[in-house]
């Protein structure tokens, strides 16, 4: 027998995944490792030794097994030439030898310690937000690999690689379409740095858009009607100084479109007449907001600096809240995971977020006739972008039909 090497499962009965061992026999005598690759016996074919077409990453998995065997087949040959005895602690030296973890020097070579230096020095060019998506996506790409048991380079970020990554994604990372994408979002902006710091000349990325994502209506996002907005608003919170503070800052945000986190920014200086003038942090754009009597009211309750609360604190508050001011309407919200659809009733409280406030200044202003280009030049968003903000409901869209046949 001169040499032969196959794929077998560690438990081929197990019920849940199991790790995938090599087995390479020369002369009788056997040598195992393992691969660091799982799968559920049920996507396994011991016939073929390798994961069954249809399994989730059954590509990617079974592209790292022919490596393996690749590399096995060079290894013996090496060992054959140079005259040294084959045997299982000959090869596992040589096979311990090429699949340790490269010099430190190379390491900056794997896929994701670039990403990680991106990161790192990023703070200089972007927003504490945008650093902060990066690095949680970043942890969802090292759980993609952890999955995989590879290590991945530029070359390996083929549109094979996309669709593995959202089934990990929907799959074990159990994250929302949505969500999903925000990862994939986030990676492809560090691809395409990397293509304009010339680490890569691989833009096979740019060809996975958000058209490829499975596709499915989200509908957890709201507004509040002008009606729930005064009930805000004239919501007595004098006993309680935390609520009353939050619900301040929600009603400014709604009344003047900006992000959370351009709140902080406003000094005496922003205020020109009747005016907020001011470049905003995440698209760096110049708007010129009209001072609205609510916004003039809570700006002078406060001495000319508004209240610093964090958005995690914020977003927490203002779920008190609005329960507090009885925005607690049922609401049927619709996701998906992957092709799932998850459907849940919760109460409007629960779904209201900083994010809600520019939703229902955009909104409002839209259901009053104000055009979106005006709404662009306040906002400093892009069509697309308030497009995005403008929600309209089933009763508004019955309500629109209503009006056309009166």
């Amino acid at each position: 027998m001169k040499y032969q090497a196959k794929f077998y499962l560690k438990d081929a009965k197990s019920e849940q995944e199991t790790p995938i061992n090599v087995h390479f026999w020369h002369n009788w005598k056997r040598f195992k490792v393992a691969t660091g690759l799982k799968i559920h016996p049920k996507h396994w074919d011991s016939v073929k030794y390798r994961a069954r077409r249809g399994a989730t990453y059954y590509a990617i998995i079974n592209d790292r097994l022919e490596e393996m065997e690749l590399l096995i087949a060079n290894l013996y040959e090496e060992l054959r030439r140079s005259g040294r005895e084959i045997t299982p602690a000959t090869l596992r030296e040589l096979f311990d030898r090429d699949t340790k973890k490269s010099a430190p020097a190379e390491e900056t070579l794997f896929l994701l310690n670039r990403y990680q230096e991106f990161i790192n020095d990023s703070h200089d060019r972007l927003q504490p937000g945008t650093i902060k998506g990066h690095t949680t996506s970043l942890h969802h790409l090292q759980g993609f690999e952890a999955m995989t048991g590879m290590r991945y380079s530029y070359e390996n970020v083929t549109m094979q690689f996309f669709n593995a990554l959202v089934s990990y994604l929907a799959g074990k990372a159990r994250l929302s379409n949505d969500s999903a994408w925000r990862v994939i979002k986030d990676f492809r902006a560090f691809l395409q740095h990397s293509i304009e710091q010339g680490h890569t000349a691989n833009a096979e990325f740019k060809g996975f858009t958000k058209k490829r994502m499975p596709q499915g209506e989200k509908t957890d996002q709201v507004y509040l009607t002008s009606e729930e907005l005064d009930a805000v608003m004239t919501q007595d919170f004098s006993n309680d100084s935390r609520l009353d503070r939050s619900r301040d800052l929600f009603i400014f945000q709604a009344h003047v479109g900006l992000r959370y986190g351009d709140l902080a920014l406003l000094s005496e200086v922003h205020f020109q007449k009747d005016r907020i003038r001011l470049v905003t942090q995440k698209n760096r754009k110049s708007v010129s907001i009209p001072v609205l009597p609510p916004v003039r009211t809570i700006w002078e309750k406060y001495g000319g600096k508004l209240p610093v609360i964090t958005n995690q604190k914020q977003n927490e508050y203002l779920k008190e809240v609005m329960k507090e001011a009885g925005i607690t309407t049922p609401v049927l919200t619709v996701n998906y995971r992957g092709a799932q659809r998850i459907e849940n009733i919760q109460k409007k409280y629960e779904l209201i977020g900083t994010h809600t406030a520019k939703r229902t200044f955009v909104t409002i202003l839209r259901r009053r006739g104000v055009s979106i280009e005006a709404i662009m030049k306040i906002t400093g968003n892009t069509r697309k972008t308030i497009e995005t903000y403008i929600l309209t409901t089933e009763d508004d869209a019955a309500r629109e039909i209503e009006a056309a046949w009166e």
